[in-house]
């Protein structure tokens, strides 16, 4: 019963906190710049690729059972794929629809890591509830994604497996469910859900999750059943490029070492501001109407880029090696497998161990090198790992100073993506991806 009225008392609070003005202002102004990353984007070849099952359904009432092309591996099962992209533009013939379910399985996400983040401290402060909400919701890392291809779906299988896993400590039918259907049907997104798998793994043996084992048989079930039209098209197709056998070598990162680094530099970064090259280096100015102009604003623009990344990242190093070392030291693992201490925040670390743990031995037994992508789906809770840093270290400061930090995350982070929309590899103000995508399919058709 108390820990039902804390559960409600919880559920009260996240809701006020959703509806406190400057929430909702932050919230807004993500899903403006969201849909200016979707209406910027350039046609590529991820994008086409979803815009080709959505052809399949639309013009020939053909659903595909193929997702997107894996490296090394060829083509995933995606029925599922299908599902949340194509159908949408069946209902409303529209690259925006399928945007539109990106965006709420974003905002989903957003809502799961709140859910968990706001645990952590007394319920009337409400400061690391704004820093998860910027630094998630209005981070590039986040709205780079805001694009039609597969890796974009990630946040909601990662935050879906992390919310069930903080719940975990008990068995329970329902949690065990969604938790092994995320990894499950997240597979037929993106190999790279495999760290999910991997965690879980790591979870169980921390003795940090409990399973339900009819639930778990159950999911598996589901998991099998939703391959069954892959397998009969498989078998029946002549295309001998749905399951690429190049010859590779599982494992072979290992013996390499720089990919399973490169890896852990991604998992640095994905707590700074050093985003990836197509959003951070190249950029566009001829928005800008001189160029005497152009040259001053771009000087500017690189060299305060490239402090703040240079800052971030140290905050983003430091933070993961003393959590580390914590680990290590006060033999944290071994206290909480043993319920030597307790508390959600003690359960996060030890997610956050898992998944950091889970990713090292991915990178490891990837029979490619990791890029961004791969390891995106771990952003949500390194997000939420930063948030609670940034969280502690403004603890000491004034109420004015903390207003003052937060509005300079907004603002920063807001006019950087702003000289990203206008134009960079992938983005131009001259684009409207709506009319390059409808045009491309009434062309095929």
């Amino acid at each position: 019963m108390q820990k039902c009225r804390q559960e409600k008392n919880y559920a009260n609070n996240l809701c006020s906190f959703l509806t406190d003005p400057y929430a909702l202002f932050i919230i807004a102004l993500g899903i403006i710049l969201s849909f200016l990353m979707f209406h910027t984007d350039k046609l590529h070849y991820d994008n086409i690729q979803i815009l080709e099952k959505a052809y399949k359904l639309v013009f020939l009432n053909e659903w595909t059972h193929y997702g997107n092309r894996a490296s090394k591996v060829g083509y995933l099962p995606g029925s599922l794929t299908t599902l949340i992209s194509a159908v949408p533009m069946k209902v409303y013939f529209s690259p925006y629809s399928a945007d539109f379910i990106i965006l709420l399985m974003h905002f989903t996400s957003l809502l799961m890591l709140l859910d968990v983040g706001r645990k952590f401290v007394r319920k009337n402060n409400k400061l690391l509830l704004f820093l998860v909400l910027i630094l998630f919701w209005l981070n590039p890392w986040r709205l780079e994604q805001c694009s039609l291809y597969n890796p974009a779906y990630l946040f909601f299988f990662s935050s879906l497996h992390f919310w069930t896993a903080m719940k975990m400590q008990e068995k329970n039918f329902t949690l065990t469910l969604i938790h092994v259907c995320s990894i499950g049907f997240g597979v037929q997104i993106h190999l790279s859900v495999v760290i999910l798998g991997f965690t879980s793994l790591f979870l169980l043996y921390f003795r940090k999750i409990k399973f339900h084992w009819p639930a778990f048989i159950l999911a598996c079930t589901l998991f099998i059943l939703s391959l069954v039209p892959w397998f009969i098209f498989y078998k029946n197709s002549l295309r001998e490029d749905l399951v690429k056998t190049n010859n590779f070598l599982f494992g072979k990162n290992f013996l390499y070492i720089y990919p399973v680094v490169k890896a852990i530099i991604y998992w640095i970064r994905f707590g700074s501001s050093f985003f990836t090259k197509f959003i951070f280096v190249n950029f566009d100015l001829s928005w800008i109407p001189s160029n005497a102009l152009q040259f001053i604003v771009g000087t500017f623009f690189h060299i305060l880029k490239w402090i703040l990344a240079a800052i971030t990242m140290y905050f983003s190093f430091i933070w993961n090696l003393r959590f580390l070392r914590k680990v290590k030291k006060k033999n944290f693992i071994y206290q909480v497998k043993n319920k030597v201490i307790k508390g959600e925040l003690s359960y996060f670390y030890v997610y956050y161990i898992s998944l950091f743990l889970a990713m090292v031995l991915s990178s490891g037994l990837s029979p490619t090198s990791f890029l961004s992508w791969h390891l995106i789906l771990c952003f949500p809770v390194i997000a939420l790992f930063i948030s609670y840093h940034v969280f502690l270290y403004l603890q000491k400061e004034s109420k004015y100073n903390k207003r003052l930090f937060l509005g300079f995350l907004v603002s920063s982070l807001s006019v950087f993506m702003l000289f990203v929309i206008m134009g960079t590899s992938f983005h131009s103000y001259k684009n409207n991806y709506h009319q390059a995508a409808i045009k491309y399919l009434e062309k095929k058709n």
